[in-house]
């Protein structure tokens, strides 16, 4: 995963936004790529990944908190291209508001492992330890 920073405010509701925290390249073409991008908001909202919407869609004004992930083609410079909306659901690779499950989704992203198996390697790990 690579490390990246950057944050970015809702227009019109300047107190909420998020910040993309990592990226990780899922595959790569001749002039593109296919990454995975990891955020944190400190809103609770929807996500919509099609052609001339809002992407961002809050429940509501106040505070809140989730994790996010989704799958972007990106040129060779890293410039946005869109959505991969053949990943995922829809281009989301995951939203969720609880940081056990966000890290299982990054480190599946990252790993190529799926979320059970690595549930089933840390309890064997567990086991192990005892």
């Amino acid at each position: 995963m690579r490390k990246t920073i950057r944050s970015s405010l809702l227009p019109g509701i300047p107190y909420l936004g998020s910040c993309k925290f990592g990226e990780i390249v899922t595959d790569r073409g001749q002039d593109r790529y296919a990454v995975t991008q990891m955020f944190i908001a400190n809103f609770d909202g929807d996500l919509d990944t099609s052609e001339g919407a809002n992407f961002y869609k809050p429940v509501n004004r106040d505070f809140g908190q989730m994790f996010y992930g989704v799958h972007i083609i990106v040129d060779r410079f890293g410039n946005p291209l869109g959505f991969d909306r053949d990943r995922g659901d829809n281009g989301i690779a995951f939203k969720t508001k609880d940081v056990t499950k966000a890290l299982y989704s990054i480190a599946s992203a990252s790993t190529g492992l799926s979320i059970e198996a690595l549930l089933a390697r840390a309890a064997g790990a567990r086991k192990a330890a005892r």
